[in-house]
């Protein structure tokens, strides 16, 4: 059962997903939430980062349907309810616009997302946003101190009204989709429907309830030169300012996250080509790498392997890539949230590790795993063979694997010679073992 704090972070963290960070999951969920369905690495929005064993194209975007005409509709004086209900109501009649967002989420959110137990920098982004309803809308990454969490400046998502383009500055590759379905649109932090976040941190009220006993309105506000109103709940801890044409939020502030428009203009004329997706010189669709097992950790054929240090389950001494020099090694990459990894991979694993015994060195590395669920899965089935956890260890003076080898998938099998040099990398697809065997064997 989560505490109160967790079910505030996670409220937030529901309210202020932005663009591209993965849809959150309630705690009840968190095998989902994890990677356990999609065997991503942890931080890594679906849809963008290559999945081994599901469609590509689940995009973490979404279009708000939105119809035609708005007009001033928010009377003067409102209470915060009937505020908030005017709001939604101009929100429903808005047509177009465009926008530059701007807006920062606290490290323990941006945190739980891409390092999980450890503290981060805040997360500062900045986007442009063209907006016409159903017909199409695009965001434009332009600043990101996360970049894993949107692809970096320079990525976008454009949606023609037919089909959903997104693109990874960061990876050079991007993914099409026909549909928007099951993730955030660049209506997210500005759709009033959504100001109803502060009754999901476990509050028992309805929203209007909240609205109610926990806010007030304060004098009409200017934000990027339009009038909103401006409620402030909580005695000021959540604040929240309307624009009274069309209900948008646009400005919003609590303790651990905020978002402002710093420039916004309404029923724009857009130029020719704005909802129209080119791919970037070299970029190539993100299925395509997927396929590509070079394209899931960074290694290179007949290139010596990064070095890297980890520590062994049940051990406190490190243990090195330069340690297994002298014979072939094999490399699983694995992790203790992955269902395939634990199903499959390690059986295999396993089995290899009794047919070649000391001929080979073979090192299985949870990623970005626990301790306590490695040693629990291990136990289980009776494994003996050796166990790195890739959490970081305070002794080791070399990166963990997951950082010198970017690993952005599981599982994943590296087959290295006795110097340490890249014989191949295998997706579970190819890596049978009657190839691992021969691969590990068979070094001339």
């Amino acid at each position: 059962m989560s505490t109160g704090t967790d079910r505030e972070i996670l409220a937030l963290r529901a309210a202020y997903a932005v663009m591209v960070d993965r849809a959150p999951a309630a705690p009840e969920f968190e095998d989902l939430q994890r990677g356990l369905a999609t065997n991503q690495r942890p931080g890594r929005p679906l849809g963008w980062r290559p999945v081994l064993d599901r469609p590509l194209v689940r995009m973490a975007l979404a279009a708000a349907a939105i119809a035609v005409v708005v007009v001033p509709i928010l009377s003067s004086g409102p209470s915060a309810v009937a505020a908030m209900e005017e709001a939604r109501g101009a929100f429903e009649r808005l047509s177009s616009f465009s926008a530059t967002l701007a807006g920062r989420q606290d490290g323990s959110i941006v945190g739980a997302e891409t390092s999980p137990g450890t503290h981060v920098a805040d997360r500062l982004f900045r986007q442009d946003l063209w907006y016409r309803g159903d017909e199409g809308w695009r965001v434009d990454i332009i600043e990101d101190t996360v970049p894993e969490l949107s692809g970096g400046p320079g990525s976008q998502a454009i949606w023609d009204g037919n089909e959903l383009n997104a693109y990874r500055a960061d990876e050079n590759s991007y993914t099409i989709a026909d549909n928007v379905e099951g993730g955030f649109g660049p209506m997210h932090l500005l759709d009033p429907n959504n100001a109803t976040w502060p009754i999901f941190g476990g509050d028992v009220r309805t929203s209007d309830d909240y609205f109610e006993q926990e806010c007030r309105v304060e004098p009409d506000a200017k934000v990027a030169g339009r009038t909103t109103r401006h409620l402030s709940c909580e005695a000021g801890r959540i604040e929240i300012w309307l624009d009274v044409e069309t209900g948008l939020v646009l400005k919003s502030r609590s303790e651990l996250a905020e978002h402002e428009v710093t420039r916004f203009e309404f029923e724009p004329e857009f130029e020719p080509g704005t909802f129209e997706f080119i791919p970037p010189s070299g970029a190539t669709e993100a299925e395509e790498a997927a396929d590509d097992p070079y394209r899931q950790v960074a290694l290179a054929p007949n290139e010596a392997a990064p070095l890297w240090e980890g520590r062994l389950l049940g051990g406190e001494s490190p243990i090195g890539l330069s340690g297994l020099k002298g014979k072939p090694t094999l490399v699983l990459l694995w992790a203790d949230w992955c269902e395939p990894c634990v199903m499959d991979a390690l059986p295999r694993f396993a089995e290899l590790h009794t047919a070649l015994g000391d001929m080979v060195n073979l090192v299985a590395v949870d990623v970005q795993g626990s301790e306590e669920s490695a040693a629990q899965i291990v136990a289980d089935a009776a494994f003996t063979f050796p166990v790195v956890i890739d959490d970081g260890c305070a002794g080791c003076s070399l990166p963990g694997v997951s950082d010198a080898w970017s690993v952005e998938s599981v599982p994943i099998w590296v087959v290295l010679d006795t110097d340490g040099v890249v014989v191949e990398v295998l997706l579970p697809r190819d890596a049978d073992t009657d190839r691992l065997v021969f691969l590990l064997t068979n070094q001339g």
